[in-house]
C-alpha cells in the first residue's frame, strides 16, 4: 500500500519534471493550409514579439496543438510549446499580462503546462475562494 503511494508520487513528480519547459499558447488562430507546425511557430514568433521578448526559433521545440481539427473551425485549439531556456520561459509568463493591454483587443492567454492532477488541485482552490 504505501510503496503503491510512494510510487505513484514518483510518477506524478516525473510527469511535472517532464513538463517544467512546456508553456500552452491558448486562442492562437489556426491557419488553414501549408505546413502547420511552421506557421504555428510564426505565429507564437509574433506573439513572443509583442511581449518584446527575443527568442529564436531554435528555442522553440516540440509546437504541437491539443486536440482534433473540428470540421467547421469553431474551436480554436492549444498549443503546447516547449522552451529550452527555463529563464526565458519565466520572463514570458512574467510578462503574459501584457497581452490584455495590447492594441485590439486579445484573447491570446500563456499558460504553464500542467498535468490532470495540478489542474483539479487549481480548479478545487478557484471554488473555495469563491466561497
Amino acid at each position: 500500500m504505501i510503496s503503491e503511494k510512494v510510487s505513484e508520487m514518483i510518477m506524478d513528480r516525473q510527469e511535472e519534471e517532464s513538463r517544467v519547459n512546456n508553456m500552452i499558447f491558448f486562442h492562437v488562430e489556426e491557419v488553414k493550409g501549408g505546413n502547420s507546425k511552421e506557421m504555428d511557430a510564426i505565429l507564437i514568433g509574433e506573439v513572443l514579439d509583442r511581449l518584446n521578448i527575443e527568442l529564436e526559433h531554435s528555442q522553440l521545440a516540440n509546437i504541437t496543438r491539443y486536440g482534433r481539427v473540428t470540421e467547421n473551425g469553431s474551436r480554436i485549439r492549444p498549443i503546447r510549446v516547449r522552451i529550452e531556456n527555463r529563464g526565458k520561459r519565466g520572463e514570458i509568463l512574467r510578462n503574459a499580462f501584457k497581452l490584455k493591454g495590447m492594441g485590439k483587443p486579445s484573447k491570446v492567454g500563456i499558460g504553464r503546462d500542467l498535468t490532470q492532477k495540478q489542474r483539479e488541485h487549481n480548479a478545487n482552490l478557484r471554488k473555495l475562494l469563491e466561497e
